[in-house]
């Protein structure tokens, strides 16, 4: 195991060693260098290129777009003289011969056709209407156009219209009557941009104001108005190009970068002057001017390769000059670590610091094998027992190793006052627990004595505790019993209003009845009175009147009988309304006296309630004396197993002490 371990350090040595580190850290450097200058090269040779690119492509869009704009006012010019021509604007010259003249400046400008058109928007010789086209209103109010390629439904091919005004007896700038126009060749604007070339795979192309492109090397994208920035909503691979078309609509001049087709393109781009909104694009593929910029990058990368290789034949001889030496001299002392002090010490003969690193290897090697076996030989002395013994070199403790032999001596000391302090405390403990055992057991048995006078005070306690539960319950019981009878003293007190206010209705109509009784006297005065008058007229009337007299008299007699019959009854009214005055009276006086009998047991029940509350919190109280007491008694017998283990302990601790002290005999220590 210890020969595998050895070889594992000595791989992981290696793997770590200055030989290895010195070209590792060479080539690194040089790498690095190589790196940044070849980076910092290729960076400063593709910024330049893409500079002058810029610069480059920027004069082109900007010159080829003012070439577009002076090829275009020339055509304007054309059709600008054709409308001057006073015979095309003499209603007296006929259709016939306009018409000739129309085709003769067709034929020499190599256009396809042309026509006048007359203020009313009416070709004169094909009879189409114009009237709503935008280069014929530009012409009405006087102004040269050029249309945009629009497809004739007839053809199918595309058309651009170059528009003038038609002025009145041929005098420009008078009176407009009319508009003439041609129409060159289909690929008029496409022929236009195929002149322009920037590069090997490069081109250009015109879009107007909207976006759409009028013109391109491949006809096909006119002729389906091909639009990037409408394109680019349902293909986001389109954004970054329709990006710089709304610049280019929007007529600025610039130079940017994008993708089409998977190939990454230059763009350069200036608006066309003296027209509707026109744009010019001028693009190239990158591959097209970075040839060179990669030629240069890749011979930079070449040498920087061979640069490496060659520093790093260099990095291997200096770093197995250095590394060899250093490594024997690293070899010894991972022996020396691992505990080897008899391994042959290497010998390297060199004058410099190689040379004295092997000396420093040597004299460490000797030096440590001499204090190792010397405090070998002390510390196995110590392991015997003997700490008289002393160091037999002490001339190799130098220097801060001086603090080891120090630190020996101290040790030997301390042990010696230590193995001194032990003897005396064992002499001490033996005594020590001897009186520990007689008051463990002194201990116990007052433990004893406790527990029983504990357990008799927890009996009392209980009986107490009964005794006073019992209270509490009987004083709720009897509270309970109060709380019944004031509340039947209440329905009672409600009982007796109820009655007084029955005496009260029974006063009130008593008093009705005695206006009824009133009426009825009154009634009585006035029926004896009717029988006295009646009396007075039968007496009157003679013997016809004596039939009439006999009613009469029967009708007062049963009037004094009504008044006696009144006057018994109100009598005996007066009398019953005396006794429900009484009655009344004595319902208030017994009503007061319910109310205080109610006031007084409801203030015996709170007392009744205190005392019950009392008599629980005392219960409660005494339990818990009980509880403290139970846990006295547990303490108590605790305190009295304790102190017999602690009797039994102090015994046992004095026969320990006793073979301490023989233990410590044996020991041999400096006197000095």
């Amino acid at each position: 195991m210890k020969r595998e371990k050895n070889a594992k350090d000595k791989v992981k040595e290696w793997k770590k060693s200055i030989q290895g580190e010195i070209k590792h850290h060479v080539v690194i450097i040089v790498l690095t260098a190589m790196s940044v200058l070849a980076g910092t090269a290729a960076i400063l040779n593709y910024s330049s290129t893409i500079d002058m690119l810029e610069d480059t492509m920027d004069e082109i869009s900007t010159v080829a777009a003012e070439s577009i704009s002076n090829r275009l006012m020339a055509s304007e010019n054309v059709v600008k003289e054709i409308g001057a021509v006073a015979r095309l604007s003499n209603p007296d010259i006929a259709i016939e011969d306009k018409e000739l003249i129309i085709k003769q400046k067709v034929e020499a400008y190599g256009c396809i056709r042309g026509g006048v058109i007359g203020a009313d928007g009416i070709d004169i010789f094909t009879g189409a209407n114009y009237a709503d086209m935008t280069f014929f209103e530009k012409a009405m109010k006087g102004e040269d156009y050029i249309s945009v390629p629009m497809k004739n439904a007839e053809t199918g091919q595309m058309e651009i219209y170059l528009a003038a005004p038609l002025w009145s007896d041929g005098l420009m700038n008078t009176e407009v009557v009319g508009a003439v126009y041609l129409i060159p060749q289909e690929y008029y604007l496409d022929d236009v941009v195929k002149e322009i070339n920037v590069s090997a795979n490069g081109s250009a192309y015109i879009i107007d104001k909207d976006g759409y492109t009028i013109a391109h090397e491949n006809h096909e994208q006119v002729v389906n108005r091909e639009n990037t920035a409408e394109d680019a909503k349902t293909n986001s691979k389109l954004a970054k190009l329709a990006a710089i078309e709304t610049k280019m609509a929007n007529g600025e001049n610039g130079f940017d970068t994008y993708t089409y087709g998977g190939v990454k393109k230059f763009l350069s781009y200036a608006p066309i002057a003296d027209t509707d909104g026109w744009s010019l694009g001028v693009n190239a593929p990158q591959s097209d001017f970075m040839g060179s910029t990669i030629v240069s990058i890749a011979v930079t990368v070449i040498l920087g390769a061979i640069l490496i290789v060659i520093a790093a034949s260099v990095a291997v001889k200096l770093a197995k000059s250095i590394g060899a030496p250093v490594k024997v001299c690293a070899q010894r002392l991972h022996l020396l670590a691992d505990g080897d002090l008899h391994t042959e010490i290497p010998h390297i003969q060199r004058e410099d610091e190689l040379g004295v690193l092997a000396e420093a290897t040597e004299k460490i090697v000797v030096t440590m094998t001499t204090m190792i076996e010397d405090i070998s030989y002390v510390m196995g002395n110590m392991g015997e027992g003997n700490f008289a013994v002393h160091s037999n070199a002490k001339e190799s403790f130098v220097g801060d190793f001086s603090n080891i032999l120090e630190a020996e001596r101290k040790i030997v000391e301390k042990l010696s006052e230590a193995i001194k302090g032990v003897r005396e405390a064992t002499g001490q403990v033996a005594i020590g627990s001897v009186q520990l055992s007689e008051g463990a057991q002194n201990l116990a048995e007052g433990a004893t004595d406790q527990a029983s006078s504990v357990e008799e005070l927890l009996a009392t306690v209980t009986d107490v505790t009964d005794k006073v539960i019992k209270n509490s319950e009987e004083a709720a019981a009897v509270g309970k019993n109060a709380q019944i009878m004031g509340e039947e003293a209440k329905e009672s007190t409600k009982q007796m209003a109820q009655m007084k206010t029955a005496m009260e209705r029974i006063s009130e109509k008593s008093s009705q009845i005695s206006g009824v009784i009133q009426s009825i006297e009154e009634i009585a005065d006035q029926t004896n009175l009717l029988a006295l008058n009646a009396s007075i007229e039968a007496a009157r009337a003679g013997e016809k009147g004596r039939g009439f007299a006999v009613v009469a008299n029967e009708i007062g007699a049963l009037a004094k009988q009504s008044g006696d019959a009144v006057e018994s009854t109100r009598k005996l009214i007066e009398d019953s309304l005396k006794e429900v005055e009484n009655g009344h009276e004595i319902v208030d006086v017994t009503a007061k006296t319910l109310g205080d009998l109610i006031t007084g047991l409801e203030d015996i029940v709170k007392e009744i309630e205190k005392v019950g509350e009392a008599s629980a919190a005392q219960a409660e109280m005494i339990q818990q004396i009980n509880s403290g007491v139970e846990q006295i008694s547990a303490v108590i017998e605790e305190n009295s197993a304790s102190a017999e283990e602690s009797s039994a302990t102090s015994q046992e601790l004095s026969a320990q002490a006793a073979s301490m002290n023989e233990m410590m005999e044996r020991f041999r220590i400096r006197e000095e």
